[in-house]
């Protein structure tokens, strides 16, 4: 099996969201929804969220930059 160092960014940040999911979840059944710990770990959890959405996004950017200039070259060499 891989170990954590094996794991990209990416991957590692999967892992601790899904950590910090199921921490939030387990404070929920046992302190409450409302409980202090509970919504600190939630917005955590919705940080955590967000830097991956962000990552995602800016990925997904540089795939779609990276196509364009692609399609940009092609068409000159068809010149």
């Amino acid at each position: 099996m891989f170990g954590v160092r094996n794991r990209t960014k990416s991957e590692r940040l999967l892992v601790e969201i899904v950590q910090k999911r199921q921490k939030m979840v387990q404070l929920g059944e046992e302190k409450g929804l409302t409980n202090e710990e509970t919504v600190t770990c939630s917005q955590e959890l919705d940080q955590l969220l967000l830097v991956y959405q962000k990552k995602r996004l800016k990925e997904e950017e540089e795939k779609t930059s990276f196509a364009t200039l692609i399609s940009r070259f092609l068409s000159f060499s068809k010149l």
